[in-house]
């Protein structure tokens, strides 16, 4: 049986955070279904508000991470607004922030300070470093840590390194944040207690490397740029008769099934029977297997190998990604009304709850558009929202 609400519904989250990956990860607890209360600097507002693609006067990118929050402006430098900060923390279950450690202290939004107003409260800092260790405060976006993480190192083609266009590290933080978040809440339910959620976009980068850390690690030898091919075979790009498809058959079950739907004799020979077997003789593998791909369209094998249970794929661009019929059917293409820009479209969730459905419930909000509301639920009455609002603090 269906619960419309979230599972996390009941949970009250303060959101701190700006630009991609952390604004990513309370985007997340709100689609759960955590009430997430959004601050933002008066007048500035999220950075990302003024990334393009700009249509009808709000940043695209903006409006599609987030969704399912309120948008509240305080000016955190000001002691008055710290304490309406705090007025909130009291009774919130989760504070999300991204700033530097050294900016966290001087804004006196540290853990420490924070533990001591709500010891039920769970801080979650997303940074570029960690709060640890001499690079604690420098600065860090998502493009310094794929180069410091290695990530760039190993992204390319034939040992030219190219960084990825996705913010691999900045949604990699944002998931490991809301991760983070879930499981302290669910500790909390046991000890009573909140705690601190250290979470960075250098070790959640180095955390998802995957085979190519196992390079390093095991044989002490970095990889380049292209080296996954060499171990992965057959993995990557091929060409066929028309363009190119992608090929990933490394397993020995899926290698069978290559053979099989080629269908030629000289790839059942015992030297590429295996993986390592394969990687031992690529240089002879890899020619000899596009050769035979290019005799047929990309079309015609890719119905081959649906048929054998090969795993393989066109490359879509983005229009053939959301007009594909499973990115439809299966709800990747979803739709939320807003007051100004009508359906708005965007990506939908990953994860899906047969008893407790994500929802999108509220529109990215306006800069500053429920404060008042907001404010008013904590207590402040009309005049002291109007001195607020006069001392530049909202």
């Amino acid at each position: 049986m269906s619960n419309k609400l979230g599972p996390l519904d009941g949970i009250l989250v303060v959101d701190f955070t700006r630009v991609l990956g952390p604004p990513y990860a309370t985007q997340l607890l709100g689609d759960l279904g955590a009430e997430v209360l959004k601050i933002e600097m008066p007048e500035i507002g999220d950075d990302l508000r003024h990334f393009a693609p700009v249509i009808n006067g709000d940043s695209y990118t903006f409006l599609i991470h987030n969704r399912n929050k309120k948008s509240i402006t305080l000016n955190l430098k000001k002691e008055e607004g710290r304490q309406v900060l705090y007025k909130l923390l009291e009774k919130a279950d989760v504070f999300v922030e991204n700033v530097k450690p050294e900016t966290a202290e001087e804004l006196h939004i540290d853990y420490r300070r924070l533990s001591k107003l709500n010891p039920r409260l769970i801080c979650c800092s997303i940074s570029g470093f960690g709060q640890e260790g001499p690079l604690k405060n420098y600065p860090a976006l998502d493009l310094i840590a794929q180069a410091m993480s290695g990530m760039i190192s190993v992204s390319g083609e034939d040992g030219r390194v190219i960084p990825t266009e996705i913010a691999v590290a900045d949604f990699a933080a944002g998931i490991y944040g809301t991760l983070g978040v879930i499981a302290a809440l669910y500790s909390r339910d046991r000890t009573g207690l909140g705690q601190h959620v250290d979470v960075s976009l250098l070790r959640s980068s180095l955390t998802i490397l995957g085979q190519l850390a196992g390079v390093y690690l095991g044989t002490g030898r970095s990889p380049r740029p292209g080296d996954k091919k060499k171990i992965i075979i057959p993995y990557g790009i091929f060409e066929t008769k028309d363009k190119p498809i992608v090929v990933e058959s490394a397993g020995v079950v899926n290698w069978k099934k290559l053979v099989d739907a080629i269908g030629i004799e000289w790839l059942r020979d015992e030297k590429f029977a295996t993986p390592a077997a394969r990687a031992k003789n690529r240089e002879e593998l890899i020619p000899g297997l596009q050769a035979e791909l290019k005799k047929k369209a990309s079309a015609e094998w890719l119905e081959i190998f649906a048929k054998m249970g090969v795993p393989s794929a066109p490359i879509l661009d983005l229009k053939e990604v959301f007009e594909h019929p499973h990115m439809i059917e299966t709800g990747m293409v979803a739709t939320m009304e807003h007051p100004k820009h009508g359906k708005l479209r965007m990506v939908g969730p990953a994860i899906k709850f047969s008893g407790t459905p994500i929802t999108f419930r509220l529109p990215a909000p306006d800069l500053g558009q429920h404060t008042e509301e907001v404010l008013s639920r904590f207590g402040y009455n009309k005049e002291e929202v109007g001195k607020l609002r006069s001392q530049g603090i909202i």
